[in-house]
């Protein structure tokens, strides 16, 4: 639980929010919480339930960066990116930046 509202407050704004009135901190609440069990419905997808995966936020938006790079370099090249995405390397680089918990 700790770990939820670790990442909730360096990630995804809880930190940050000026609000003083109970309806605007419970949407905040709830919006920052959702997204972050978004997150773990993404990370977790193609795994099976019985496994544990852990969830970092800053480890999911370096997978989004660089996937978004890697798109950004493969569009200005006219690189067919179907064909990389299945060779090893592709899964390479989107794990690059990312450090074990």
């Amino acid at each position: 639980m700790e770990y939820l509202f670790k990442d909730a407050k360096q990630h995804l704004g809880l930190k940050h929010c000026q609000a003083r009135s109970k309806n605007k901190l419970d949407f905040l609440f709830n919006a920052s919480l959702t997204a972050l069990s978004i997150a773990k419905v993404i990370s977790r997808n193609g795994h099976k339930n019985l496994i544990r995966i852990k969830v970092s936020i800053s480890e999911m938006k370096s997978e989004m960066q660089n996937r978004n790079m890697i798109s950004r370099v493969f569009s200005m090249y006219r690189i067919d990116r179907k064909l990389i995405k299945i060779n090893n390397r592709y899964r390479d680089l989107l794990k690059f930046d990312k450090f074990a918990a």
